[in-house]
């Protein structure tokens, strides 16, 4: 068995992390050209900044895709995270604030929780990711919505 390159690797790599990202091209045409985009040395960075939650795969989508823009191989992780926004927001308090905020602005949506609490559930997570551009990880939106609703 022959041996795999950096650039084989980090293929296999983002194909599996962006498994789950629609717009991806399946056909891996869009995967090989953000392969070559991201050195060995920022796509490690890449993969402790999801492992430790500071990024959401989201966020993990734009970068790749700033990367393959930009084609700056010495440019960081960190250049890019802070002039692009990037962040994860994790912190409890602020989440919750964020989502008693789109309960507010969704009264319609709390009161259909009762009747139908998935799609309502569903859409006031969609307003979310909306307002916040994918800042946020989905399954602590979607467990602070449910206990921020449960209390209505």
């Amino acid at each position: 068995m022959s041996q795999l390159d950096d650039n084989h690797i980090r293929h296999i790599a983002l194909e599996v992390l962006l498994s789950d990202v629609k717009s991806i091209s399946y056909d891996g045409r869009k995967i090989r050209k953000f392969a070559q985009a991201v050195s060995p040395s920022l796509f490690a960075d890449i993969i402790k900044h999801l492992d430790k939650r500071i990024i959401t795969r989201f966020s993990l989508y734009t970068l790749l895709t700033l990367c393959n823009k930009n084609r700056d191989l010495t440019r960081s992780l960190k250049s890019f995270l802070d002039e692009h926004n990037m962040y994860a927001i994790t912190d409890d308090n602020e989440l919750e604030k964020i989502c008693l905020q789109i309960l507010e602005e969704n009264p319609k949506q709390v009161d259909r929780y009762k009747t139908n609490p998935k799609k309502a559930l569903e859409q006031l997570h969609s307003n979310v990711c909306k307002k916040y551009h994918g800042r946020i990880h989905d399954d602590l939106v979607i467990n602070i919505l449910k206990r921020l609703l449960e209390k209505k």
